[in-house]
């Protein structure tokens, strides 16, 4: 196995799953990996992907497939406005858009119509398969209960009770555990908050600069004056652009990420109101559902201003914002 997943804490049920994989002890066509964010879901589904494709230590399918160029390696994930993964991932639709996103995969059950160009069998990688819409759920089916010979699928997610329930019977669903306390922990007050697996720990270190500023507008939270709610829900997009421009991904994705720390903060710094820690999640399907985020970020700190949190505030840990 390789030494990301050698090294990541935890995934030790993972770890002896790819191990009977690798040794040819299980038979499985399709994998569900499934665990909290940051639990090293992502590296157990490449290592798995690299032991389905790759045939020996000297073969160059795996220097093609750790280049990011293996021919019989599809992978999808959530994308668009929706963050949903739609049929066209799965089955050939008659036109797809030149340039966009979903003409650039092949379908997974137009992929698997011919054998392996170069690698043991073809790959298809679906992440965040809860994210799967229904068209696109029912048709991946098929190819679940009547798998090609050369076809393997690895799946990924978060929200398991969100992967319909067919699909999910249908795969080797493996937990990916957290390491535990001995072998793991977060450090500094701003990892305990937005980190508290290993990988988004290292988001959060990788982008401190931009976590920083999330952390620092909700600390003024508990000293806000009265009618000072639109301009912290100003100030905390703003935090949440700056976000979006260190990690390079999109604004609505920077939004939830920023409203997921939100939650955070609040189950930890006002554990006496914990209508707000819910109160984020809310706002946190609505920027996933589309919804305008403006309104959304003003919602949630009207609400968190209107009666003052008077939990112990941003001083609970020793430390500081990012002091351990």
């Amino acid at each position: 196995m390789g030494s990301t997943v050698s090294d990541r804490p935890g995934l030790h049920g993972a770890r002896r799953v790819l191990h009977a994989l690798a040794e040819g002890t299980s038979h499985a066509h399709a994998v569900l990996f499934y665990g909290q964010d940051g639990a090293g879901m992502d590296d157990v589904a490449r290592e798995l992907a690299r032991v389905w494709l790759v045939r020996g230590p000297d073969d160059p399918v795996g220097k093609a497939f750790d280049a990011g160029r293996a021919v019989d390696f599809q992978e999808v994930a959530p994308a668009g406005p929706s963050a949903q993964i739609k049929l066209s991932a799965v089955q050939a639709r008659s036109a797809r858009p030149e340039g966009s996103e979903e003409h650039a995969v092949v379908p997974l059950i137009e992929f698997f119509r011919s054998p392996p160009l170069m690698a043991r069998h073809k790959v298809f990688l679906i992440r965040s398969a809860d994210r799967l819409n229904r068209d696109a759920a029912n048709a991946l089916l098929k190819t679940l209960e009547e798998p090609h010979p050369h076809g393997k699928v690895i799946l990924t997610t978060a929200e398991l009770s969100r992967v319909m329930p067919t699909v999910r019977s249908r795969c080797l669903a493996v937990a990916c555990e957290l390491p535990t306390a001995e072998e793991w922990a977060p450090s500094g007050r701003m990892e305990r908050l937005f980190g508290p697996t290993p990988g988004l720990a290292e988001t959060v270190r990788a982008h401190a600069a931009a976590y920083e500023g999330l952390l620092a507008v909700l600390d003024l939270i508990p000293t806000a004056p009265a009618g000072g709610a639109l301009g912290l829900a100003w100030r905390y997009r703003d935090a949440a652009e700056r976000l979006a421009a260190s990690r390079d991904s999109t604004a609505r994705a920077a939004q939830a990420e920023a409203l997921r720390c939100a939650a955070a903060w609040f189950r930890a710094e006002a554990p006496d109101r914990p209508d707000l820690a819910l109160a984020a999640v809310e706002a946190h399907r609505l920027v996933l559902q589309n919804l305008n985020a403006g309104p959304v970020f003003d919602a949630l700190f009207a609400e968190a201003t209107a009666r003052k949190v008077t939990g112990v505030g941003p001083n609970r840990e020793q430390g500081g914002r990012s002091g351990s």
